[in-house]
This record gives C-alpha cells, sequence and structure tokens, in this order.
C-alpha cells in the first residue's frame, strides 16, 4: 500500500475514533424537586430514592428524534430498585423487566420518540438530560447500572444542515452506592460584631466568622434552604421575635435581623439549618449579631486633699465615653 493510502487510512480511523468518543452517555444525580424537561427529581436521602438523569452527549447538532437503551442493574436486598423510569424530552416508550429472583437483575430500556424542534433540540458537545430513572438504594447498599449489549445505545437526529444520522453512544458502567451519595451537610456558627445600630446582614453558608464555613462530603449544599425557623415544619425565611425584631432569610444565604423601632440592644442569637440536594438536613448552628456599645467611664475630684469636719464638700463628677456609640438614656 503507498504512502497516500495508508496516511489517508490513518486519518479515517482517526476520525472514527474521535467520532465514537465524543457521543456519549452517563449518569447524573438529579437534586430534590429540580425539573428537566417534562421529569421532576424526587430524590430524597431520608426516604432512599436517588433520581438520575440519562445524560447524552451528541457530536452533532440538531433535533433528537428519537433514542433507544438498554440497561441492567443489580437488585438490592429490598429486590428490584426501579421506581420510575420516564423519558424526559418525547414520548415515552420505556419498560422494565424483574428477574431479581433468579438472576439478581432487573433489565430496563430508557427510550423515547416524537422528538420536535421545540423540546429536543441538541448542539454538538453540549450534554443534555433526555431521561430519568429513580432507584431505591437502602442505606449501606449499592447498585451497578450497566449497558445492554443486546440492545445497545442509539440516538437518531435530524442534522440543522439537512439529512439525519444515527449515533451509537458510549457508556461505562456505573456504582450508585447510598452511603457515598446520601451525606449530609454541616452548618456553623456564625456572629456579626460591633454592628451600628440598624439592620445587620450576614452571610451564613459561604463566610466563615472563625467557625468554618458550611460544607458538606459531596459538595451539593443547596444554598437556598437555610431555615431559620426548625419549630415550625418546612422552610422558615421569617421569625419575629416579639420585643427584638424580625430575621430573613433570602436564597443566596444572607441572613438579616431587622431590630423594631426603639430596639437597640443585642438580639437573642437564633439557630438555622442548611440542606443538600438530596434533602437532607443539617445540624443547628447560631447566629449571633452584636452592637457597638458606649463605653462610659466616672470620676469624681474636689480638688482637696484634707478635709474640716463639718464642712460642705462639692465635687466634680465626670462623665467620658470612650465609644465607639454614642451613650442614650444613660442614668
Amino acid at each position: 500500500m503507498s504512502k497516500f493510502k495508508l496516511f489517508f487510512v490513518s486519518v479515517a480511523l482517526m476520525l472514527l475514533a474521535l467520532n465514537a468518543q465524543s457521543q456519549s452517555m452517563d449518569w447524573v444525580l438529579l437534586s430534590t424537586d429540580s425539573s428537566n424537561g417534562g421529569c421532576t427529581s424526587n430524590t430524597d436521602c431520608n426516604t432512599d430514592i436517588l433520581c438520575y438523569g440519562l445524560q447524552y452527549t451528541p457530536n452533532v447538532t440538531g433535533v433528537l428524534t428519537s433514542y433507544t437503551t438498554g440497561f441492567f442493574t443489580t437488585c438490592t436486598t429490598s429486590g428490584n430498585p426501579v421506581t420510575s423510569n420516564s423519558s424526559c424530552s418525547m414520548t415515552d416508550n420505556s419498560d422494565a423487566y424483574d428477574a431479581c429472583a433468579g438472576y439478581g437483575l432487573v433489565l430496563f430500556n430508557s427510550s423515547g420518540n416524537s422528538g420536535n424542534p421545540t423540546n429536543n433540540s441538541v448542539t454538538a458537545g453540549v450534554p443534555v438530560i433526555i431521561h430519568q430513572v429513580c432507584f431505591t438504594v437502602p442505606s449501606g447498599e449499592s447498585i451497578t447500572i450497566t449497558e445492554d449489549d443486546i440492545t445497545d445505545l442509539t440516538t437518531n437526529v435530524d442534522l440543522s444542515g439537512g439529512g439525519s444520522t444515527t449515533e451509537f453512544p458510549s457508556y461505562s458502567d456505573f456504582t450508585i452506592i447510598n452511603n457515598n451519595v446520601c451525606q449530609g451537610p454541616t452548618a456553623t456558627d456564625n456572629e456579626s460584631l460591633n454592628n451600628s445600630q440598624g439592620p445587620v446582614s450576614q452571610q451564613v453558608v459561604t463566610e466563615d466568622d472563625g467557625y468554618g464555613i458550611d460544607s458538606d462530603p459531596n459538595n451539593d449544599i443547596d444554598i437556598t434552604s437555610v431555615d431559620i425557623d426548625q419549630g415550625t415544619a418546612g422552610q422558615q425565611t421569617t421569625l419575629v421575635v416579639s420585643g427584638e425584631g424580625t430575621w430573613s432569610a433570602d436564597n443566596a444565604g444572607n441572613v438579616t435581623f431587622t431590630p423594631e423601632t426603639g430596639y437597640t440592644d443585642d438580639p437573642t442569637p437564633i439557630t438555622y439549618t442548611i440542606r443538600d440536594l438530596t434533602n437532607l438536613e443539617s445540624n443547628a448552628a447560631t447566629i449571633t449579631v452584636k452592637y457597638k456599645r458606649a463605653d462610659l467611664s466616672v470620676t469624681k475630684d474636689d480638688g482637696s486633699t484634707q478635709y474640716t469636719a463639718g464642712t460642705t464638700v462639692t465635687y466634680t463628677v465626670t462623665v467620658t465615653n470612650n465609644g465607639p456609640s454614642d451613650a442614650v438614656n444613660a442614668i
């Protein structure tokens, strides 16, 4: 074979390899209540439900019109771990076959068709969630998801420049370990000191006031989940303390104390919790706010060193405010 032919064969093989590597499917954990197309995640580590999105990274740009997949998952001690299996992007053609009793496996097909340009546009190299499967994986257990080689993984795309193509995405075995995924966050104490009178805001999640920042082993803290009233069910972002003022939390992890009119003392510290994207709640940590105070010193002097019995002595009393704040209603 000539050198030129060898060169072109080498280039062709390289392009085929690149093409095979650039189209893929993999599983990604979907956070609690997150939405992806027509799917809403029910992930909740409190009930051992873990929802994963089938993420497709295409090698072409156009409209995804259909996809077909086949996977095996191992079973848990409770049996079939698949609790839901549905397309997020088109008409669902999914099914599952429970063979836990005989083979310790479940065969599930995650497939869909009838794509349209509005909901199913894909861009080369850009990952997109096309399907959602929720699993029940008890604490201390795991499942492994492998490809069914008979069904194979295929996608059909109408190309933006005209024509269509079928892709065969690559896939690697994927293991879900409950105890790795379901690790809750840790909240840390926060304090804001020496404030001028009025409202005081502080970042309680990402700011270190000497006690560290809030953390999670999986780095999946939901910063919008700050709860400042654990005595009331559900997330509470407002807390009114009678005679002191109102606490409020925003979606960025900031907590603000606004004093009532005329209230100038330090408010009673409160506690807060935060959740991660699998709905696990942290410990309760404190939030403290303190205001600047006046520093008063009092001296008296009559300028004398000797005193005669029966005489009246007049003293000069001097009050000094060493700051940093003005003294109000001092007695």
